[in-house]
């Protein structure tokens, strides 16, 4: 991933059924910088390297709860026979349309635009759009290690992703769990105040939604 980019291009949109148990998910964050001697060079910034199942898990169960849904081969809406349906596991977007160019043909965005491709956005997949996308965002953090590594990497570096991922009462409970003194701080107050404790990703992590 480009960090300079506008937004985000990074893809990782692989189905679960496609992912071994022990394959691994490789992210280099870079940035171009230049060099008086080289020229304009690529630069590593950051790196994630963990289980690539379970961060597709994070994706799809948050896919799911943002409105999304994954193709059944029993109700396919192309009408596939099931023992022959290809799109069996092809997520579809909360108006119904396919993420994938492999996704059913009926569900296709328009006629000139084959499919949405937002599944799978490095950044966007941590998104929430409901309380119940974020109850299910803090629940899945807690659980797992990997899905925690992977939220953490992402917000460590696109700060604003953190800031607009939880509401204002969270960060401020956070902030009390921490031992500050936030009466009376606007939210932007509050988060920097938060992240000026090296421990705060960890309280996040555990502070109930």
């Amino acid at each position: 991933m480009n960090i300079q980019a506008e937004e985000s291009k990074g893809h990782f949109d692989q189905l679960v059924e496609e992912i071994g148990e022990y394959d691994q998910l490789l992210i280099l964050l870079w940035e171009w910088r230049r060099n008086a001697d080289l020229g304009e060079n690529p630069i590593v910034l950051d790196y994630f390297f963990r289980n690539a199942r379970k961060v597709a898990e994070l994706r799809d169960r948050l896919h799911v709860a943002r409105g999304g849904s994954f193709v059944d081969r029993a109700s396919c809406p192309d009408g596939c026979a099931p023992r022959n349906c290809t799109h069996h596991g092809e997520p579809l977007n909360e108006a119904g349309k396919r993420e994938r160019k492999p996704g059913p043909e009926s569900r296709r965005v328009s006629g000139t635009t084959l499919f949405a491709s937002n599944f799978g956005g490095l950044v966007r997949m941590l998104k929430s759009n409901s309380d119940a996308a974020r109850q299910e965002f803090v629940d899945l953090r807690r659980s797992d290690d990997t899905m925690h590594d992977y939220i953490t990497f992402i917000h460590r570096n696109f700060p604003s992703e953190e800031f607009n991922q939880y509401p204002f009462d969270f960060w401020v409970r956070v902030a009390e769990s921490l031992g500050l003194s936030v009466a009376g701080l606007s939210k932007k107050e509050v988060v920097e105040k938060v992240r000026t404790r090296r421990n705060y990703m960890s309280v996040l992590r555990t502070t109930p939604a």
